[in-house]
């Protein structure tokens, strides 16, 4: 069995010969992506961290960076509705969430584990954050913490 990716941990990630081109597209001019997968994007916890994000991206933004969440589930006209100003993608072919290593066998199938990881321009993604206070906290220099992270 592959190993999962694990937070707090780096992790060399080979991007090469993954489809990447949401990632290609938002990276132009940026000096990172965070990627974010979510195990279920339609439940109370994910939408505060959505939500989180929100408040936040404009901070992320103005520091250069971008953000992306991944699911692996249909996204629900709920989560359409909350209007982000960031993507939201569904991995169809779980493409992105084996190269992360993110996938676990569910209960009711399988399922990517809530990580965050940083893609520099280059491509490369060694680093797996614990959470998206320490993404905001690396970039801004700030103790700013999302609500629903606390």
């Amino acid at each position: 069995m592959e190993r999962q990716a694990l937070p707090g941990r780096q992790t060399q990630i080979d991007l090469k010969g993954i489809r990447l081109k949401p990632i290609e597209e938002m990276m132009q001019g940026m000096r990172g992506i965070f990627v974010t997968f979510f195990p279920h994007i339609d439940t109370p916890v994910s939408k505060f961290q959505l939500e989180d994000m929100r408040t936040a991206y404009p901070a992320i933004i103005q520091n250069g960076y971008d953000l992306l969440a991944v699911t692996l589930e249909d996204i629900p006209q709920s989560i359409i509705n909350l209007e982000l100003p960031f993507k939201i993608i569904k991995d169809e072919e779980e493409e992105l969430a084996r190269a992360f290593k993110v996938i676990k066998k569910g209960i009711a199938g399988r399922v990517c584990l809530r990580r965050t990881f940083l893609i520099t321009p280059d491509f490369k993604a060694n680093t797996t954050l614990n959470d998206l206070n320490e993404a905001l906290q690396m970039i801004t220099k700030s103790s700013l913490r999302w609500n629903a992270l606390a």
